[in-house]
């Protein structure tokens, strides 16, 4: 586990359990919470390799690559009522 981010991340490999020799690799992103708790954000689920120390790689960077890709997006407008007026990050939109 490794903090990336403001978030913390894992990468793991989990056993195929048809074959028992291949590894599938899976990502955790969790990030803290209240009172010193720790929330999972997302797992995500990899591709099939041969060896556990790469899928174990792979899992750290789907979470880098899953991080980032949400850090680009703009952040997304809230919209909400206040006194019977409908306010979007603290500018009034509709005032009845």
């Amino acid at each position: 586990m490794e903090r990336y981010k403001g978030f913390l991340i894992a990468g793991s490999a989990v056993p195929r359990f048809a074959t028992g020799f291949d590894w599938y690799s899976q990502g955790i992103i969790l990030r803290p919470g209240r009172l010193s708790s720790i929330v999972e954000v997302r797992r995500i689920k990899g591709t099939i390799f041969d060896s556990k120390e790469a899928a174990e790689e792979d899992g750290f960077k789907l979470c880098r690559d899953w991080i980032d890709n949400r850090l680009d997006r703009p952040p997304s407008r809230r919209y909400r009522c206040r006194r019977g007026k409908i306010v979007c990050d603290r500018h009034v939109v509709r005032d009845p």
